[in-house]
């Protein structure tokens, strides 16, 4: 099979295509044929090394979505998920086949293609109803006119840095606002008086940490939400899988408009 393969840390550039051998699942674990696989911030991170538990020569990638090919559970089913460690301890799902913990795997949204339930697990955000530029707007004010002066319930922050104090100040009173990463930077300030005047709520999640089940129970909670509408799936850039170096360097620099979703067709 190909996979996506990088024997030391840096850049994109670092990433090659390599043939492998496609994996054998082992007791409570399933291969899935992988059809699509998103791109993440994390995965990035995980190629340049900012992972200490990253071993190497590894295969990046959290989130995957296709068939089931062997296993106990959900096989020759459409599936969508994501997996603890995948792309640090294990190899990832930027390749053609994948194994994973057979407990993570959630059958597929039927509202969903492929690339969307691909590009949702890590990153599960519905379409925006208001966007705010921060580089004309301010943040809070905008907010504020938006919610008719009340502010947000939650802010999910998954920048950090400049961003925090802002998205933090955005919140209606007892509002909680969960930190998710830290591309901003690993430091940030706040009024310490304006937080608990509003009795606001901070919280840290940190996704690796959780186990293989929860991530399938996630996963199924969110299919319901998808299904029943209550959830819209994120826009998209799908991305032959022989061009996923320049999807990688698009999503470092800043430059991609739609959540990277790799394609592993190779023309067929």
């Amino acid at each position: 099979m190909r996979a996506l393969r990088f024997a030391e840390f840096g850049s994109p550039s670092v990433l090659r295509i390599e043939e492998v051998t496609i994996p054998e699942p082992g007791e409570g674990e399933a291969l899935v044929h992988v059809r699509a696989a998103a791109i993440n911030p994390s995965d990035i991170a995980d190629v340049a090394g900012r992972f200490r538990n990253t071993t190497l020569p590894r295969t990046p990638g959290r989130d995957f979505a296709n068939v089931v090919v062997k296993g106990a559970q959900h096989e020759g089913e459409e599936v969508w998920g994501s997996a603890p460690k995948l792309g640090i301890e294990r190899d990832g799902s930027h390749a053609e086949y994948v194994v994973v913990p057979a407990e993570t795997l959630s059958l597929k949204p039927k509202s969903l293609s492929i690339a969307q339930a691909a590009a949702i697990t890590s990153d599960a955000i519905p379409g925006a109803q208001s966007v705010v530029d921060t580089r004309t707007e301010d943040l809070r004010e905008r907010v504020l006119e938006l919610t008719a002066g009340r502010g947000v319930n939650v802010v999910f922050d998954t920048g950090g840095g400049p961003m925090f104090e802002p998205a933090l100040r955005s919140l209606r009173r007892v509002g909680r606002q969960v930190a998710i990463s830290s591309r901003g930077g690993p430091r940030v300030s706040f009024d310490l008086i304006d937080f608990y005047h509003n009795s606001s709520r901070l919280l840290g999640v940190h996704s690796y940490d959780l186990t293989a089940r929860q991530v399938g129970d996630i996963c199924s909670e969110l299919r319901r939400g998808f299904e029943t509408g209550a959830l819209k799936p994120p826009a998209i850039e799908i991305v032959m899988f022989e061009k996923e170096v320049d999807a990688y360097s698009r999503m470092r620099a800043g430059l991609a408009k739609a959540k990277q979703v790799l394609d592993f067709r190779f023309g067929d």
